[in-house]
């Protein structure tokens, strides 16, 4: 029924969100001096390979029902509640210190310094524990507002508002055509297609596959895969600032550009088109969580973090509900155009976040390491 899958689909939403609210912190907590951009958004290959996947079983086994497609789906989050109990993932060093298990927490930091090659430069009971960010003395005048680690949050909070809202659409895009069985349809759902066909009592006649728009999707989530791994790797040499404004300028364009080859029904150009807006998105959305891993410390990350994700969650929320409202007065390619120049928007307003404009450097916590032979003094996780 509509009120079961509105259900699960409320349920896998916030499994999946608490996941990344949490993953994302725990994995720059852990991070490493060096090549921190690489380990913090090579696995976030792994939603375009969870994609591929998808298309790939439904293309091997047309007949397989929902039920058992979703069981499949829904397999590497076993694994990982498996991994996670036998403790294969680390335990966070801040948590352990929070929770009072001080031995365990002091191990899990050597452990982070010896992998660095680096010695651990404070004793078990020189270590404590801060559970908010220090108060500062708050300045006068607009330009310390602006600067603030609270307006940081909001513009940042509206740059993933604005590129998710534009993502939402351009990955529901190719499936939704797949779905309604021609482009030049007029349909009246955009990503809540299984929401409507639950709706009904009778399903509707599922039309052949078009083998173009298939590829068109496969190739999509195969250059995304491959643009995460080379944005990942050659995150060291450029800077966030270029990074985050230059991947939101070209989704833009490329995504406006896939949809008019779509619409030509230019299938060769279409493809890589779509995979590489995909790339782009995938690397302005991440590298913006990695700002702000890099921008905020420890005692705040995580709340951090997980507020702008919330914001992507309700830009998620907010795009199937005004592609309703604009599908049923506008085309298809006239909404997706209209979703895509939200990247402009969120390009415009990351000109107002102090993006880095030098290359990777060292995170605040473990810079307190290089001042440690001058101060020996207790040292916060």
């Amino acid at each position: 029924t509509l009120g079961q899958t509105l259900c699960s689909r409320f349920l896998l939403g916030l499994t999946s969100g608490g996941l990344m609210a949490a993953i994302i912190p725990l994995v720059a907590e852990l991070l490493p001096a060096r090549r921190r951009g690489f380990y913090l958004t090579v696995w976030c290959c792994g939603r375009p390979a969870g994609a591929l996947l998808a298309v790939i079983l439904s293309c091997l086994l047309p007949r397989l029902d929902w039920t058992n497609f979703v069981f499949m789906m829904s397999a590497p989050a076993v694994v990982l509640y498996v991994l996670c109990r036998l403790d294969v993932m680390p335990e966070s060093p801040r948590y352990l210190y929070l929770a009072g298990r001080r031995e365990e927490g002091f191990l899990t930091l050597a452990e982070m310094y010896d992998k660095e090659m680096m010695c651990l430069p404070w004793g078990p009971d020189s270590v404590s524990l801060t559970t908010s960010s220090e108060v500062k003395e708050v300045k006068s005048g607009l330009r310390s507002l602006a600067h603030s680690d609270a307006a940081i949050t909001a513009w940042l909070c509206l740059v993933i508002f604005s590129s998710h809202c534009a993502s939402q659409c351009m990955r529901a895009w190719i499936p939704m055509i797949l779905a309604t069985g021609s482009s030049h349809q007029s349909p009246v759902m955009l990503l809540a297609l299984s929401l409507l066909q639950a709706e009904s009592p009778q399903p509707h006649p599922s039309p052949g596959l078009d083998r173009h728009l298939v590829m068109v999707a496969a190739q999509g989530y195969m250059l995304e895969i491959c643009g995460i791994v080379i944005c990942a790797a050659i995150s060291f040499a450029l800077t966030r600032r270029l990074l985050v404004r230059g991947a939101l300028c070209a989704a833009a364009v490329l995504a406006i550009a896939a949809t008019l080859a779509e619409r030509r029904n230019l299938w060769v150009t279409a493809g890589p088109l779509y995979g590489l807006a995909l790339v782009a998105n995938a690397a302005a959305a991440n590298f913006l969580l990695v700002f702000a891993c890099e921008r905020f410390p420890t005692s705040s990350r995580a709340s951090a973090v997980g507020l702008v994700l919330f914001f992507g969650q309700v830009a998620e929320l907010f795009a199937p509900s005004m592609g309703v409202i604009m599908l049923n007065r506008f085309s298809v390619q006239s909404a997706v155009l209209a979703f895509n120049s939200l990247y402009f928007v969120a390009f415009l307003l990351s000109f107002q976040l102090p993006l880095p404009g030098h290359h990777e450097r060292t995170l605040h916590d473990i810079e307190a390491w290089f001042s440690c032979l001058e101060d020996s003094g207790p040292r916060d996780v």
